[in-house]
């Protein structure tokens, strides 16, 4: 062999081991890669169910936690006492009082309830409210009734997206829990100053304004609890509740809005004449006093039985009258 076949051999030689070097390099970069991406294939997997979990624990999270509840609350009512009665100087429709028919009940009659389920939207339930709204405060104020209002969200669907309905409701619980004793008096504003069907209707803040301007202490905590919509969760839940019946404590079901019931028994009377409501309340304190008042002896109640009368005696026989002794004649 000579020198140049040697060198030749030399240089195969080198250029099959440079080659193989480089397969084996090649072979541990494409191992590498295919290691590569499954570990970032597996990543991703965890990524994406870690995702998954987490939103599934908030949405669970979410509807198992209760709504926040207003406070003031009975039964999703927000129930009037006495001292929250004072209406603003827009509600000069007077008082009225009965004058020529009192109620015949006791003075120890029970107040009658008055259960009144409305939205903000509804134009009928703004008739009642601002029809009746002295006459429902005169009644409180005198204890002949409980008051007690349902705010509903049935017609969130009509205000061109703004869900007014509902952010009324919600705003007049925020009221409800900074300010009970003005509860009354906004419910009132806000029927006074009711927008039209698929109108925007009143922003949060509008919102909260008028509930500041009759004089609410929290303004800041109260304009946060509205703006931020922290009851508007309850509403809805409520107004389900309603919506789905039984109404506490009766057998009622929500239909046409404004419900009144009066002693558990819907108000079929004028939505705008306080003297019909009147009659409707002393009519329910009568029934209700007669049928608690002690009832009478059942005409089926075993009676105390008549002795009969006890046989006459028998007549005694007339004893014969002994015959007179004869008179001897004087000789």
């Amino acid at each position: 062999m000579t020198n140049d076949d040697h060198s030749e051999l030399e240089s195969t030689e080198q250029r099959q081991a440079v080659r193989a070097k480089a397969q084996r390099v090649q072979a541990a970069q494409k191992r590498w890669r295919v290691v590569r991406v499954s570990i970032l294939a597996v990543l991703a997997l965890a990524v994406v169910a870690a995702i998954i979990v987490a939103v599934t624990l908030v949405v669970s999270s979410a509807a198992t936690k209760p709504a926040p509840v207003p406070a003031n609350v009975v039964d999703d009512g927000v129930q009037i006492g006495a001292s929250a009665v004072n209406l603003p100087t827009s509600a000069g429709n007077g008082t009225l009082t009965p004058t020529s028919a009192p109620s015949t009940a006791a003075p120890t009659t029970a107040p009658v309830s008055v259960v009144v389920y409305s939205d903000y939207l509804d134009a009928k339930a703004a008739t009642f409210q601002t029809g009746n709204a002295s006459q429902l405060a005169q009644l409180v104020s005198d204890g002949a009734i409980t008051l007690s209002y349902h705010p509903l969200a049935t017609l969130a669907h009509k205000s061109n997206g703004t869900k007014y309905s509902l952010r009324a409701a919600g705003a007049a619980a925020c009221v409800a829990s900074y300010a009970p004793d003005l509860f009354f008096s906004y419910s009132y504003e806000l029927m006074l100053k009711q927008p039209g069907l698929d109108d925007d209707g009143p922003t949060d803040d509008d919102l909260a304004d008028l509930a500041i301007a009759l004089g609410i202490p929290n303004q800041d905590g109260l304009r946060t609890c509205i703006t931020n919509a922290t009851y508007e969760p309850w509403v809805k839940a409520a107004t389900e509740r309603a919506v789905e019946g039984p109404l506490p404590g009766t057998k009622a079901t929500i239909g046409e809005l404004p419900l009144v019931l009066i002693n558990g028994v819907p108000y079929v009377g004028s939505l705008d004449q306080p003297a019909e409501l009147l009659q409707a309340v002393m009519a329910a304190e009568s029934k209700a006093y007669f049928e608690t008042a002690s009832p009478s002896p059942s005409s089926t109640a075993t009676s105390t039985p008549t002795p009969e009368p006890a046989p006459a005696p028998e007549a005694t026989p007339a004893t014969e009258p002994t015959p007179a002794t004869e008179t001897t004649p004087a000789g």
